[in-house]
């Protein structure tokens, strides 16, 4: 494994993870906090029926309950909030104090609207979080035997005329290297994630893992 290739996923994922933020910013000052309430209930339906109403159920109740100890237990909810208007800038001012005012109070309703969209972009991450704590136990079943198999076919080619495919293990090598960035960008993607999208991450995972191994040079 070249100290080149490693240099470039590492740098891929520092790159990454700055655009990301960025646009998790970005995508906070613009996007509307009923749209993010419509994406949630999208994406419980698709957990319903793919998972079935009492695990869907269990899943988000789940994450209710990490966003109440987490957040408003903490009373991060009430310290983030805005106050109302400012008496000070009441009718009774002058006309200049009063556009003041009024400039103060719009100002605080789109930041009030944007730490609302905050809140329930962490809610909706803490979702698909747990979602994805359902499929924890059968990833290890997954991997398991992809591991297993790929080890013994390593084995036997490395024993053997078999021939190793370099383009196979840089396939499978660079996947699973970035595989957990791959589930980052899922976490906060702004489409609703149907059920099925991290089952099938887990099964393209294993195979690239095999392929890693499988073809890793017999002589290494």
């Amino acid at each position: 494994m070249s100290q080149g290739a490693v240099g470039r996923e590492i740098a891929l994922w520092k790159w990454v993870l700055v655009g990301l933020v960025i646009w998790v910013i970005v995508y906070m000052a613009v996007v509307t906090r009923l749209s993010i309430a419509q994406r949630l209930q999208t994406e419980h339906q698709y957990n319903e029926a793919f998972l079935g109403a009492a695990a869907a159920s269990h899943a988000e109740g789940r994450a209710a309950g990490w966003f109440k100890t987490l957040i408003v237990d903490r009373g991060l909810l009430d310290h983030s909030s805005f106050g109302g208007s400012d008496p000070s800038f009441d009718s009774n001012k002058s006309e200049t104090v009063r556009k003041i005012g009024m400039g103060i109070d719009a100002a605080k309703g789109w930041a009030g609207a944007r730490v609302a969209v905050m809140w329930a972009m962490v809610y909706q991450v803490l979702t698909r979080l747990s979602v994805s704590a359902i499929w924890l136990p059968y990833l290890i079943v997954v991997l398991v035997p992809f591991v297993v198999d790929g080890w013994v076919l390593r084995r036997i080619k490395s024993g053997s005329f078999g021939r190793s495919s370099p383009h196979a293990f840089v396939f499978g090598r660079h996947f699973v290297f970035l595989s957990p960035l791959i589930y980052l960008v899922l976490l906060v993607v702004p489409v609703p994630l149907p059920a099925f999208v991290l089952p099938v991450l887990c099964i393209v995972c294993g195979v690239s893992l095999w392929a890693a191994i499988a073809h890793f040079a017999k002589r290494a």
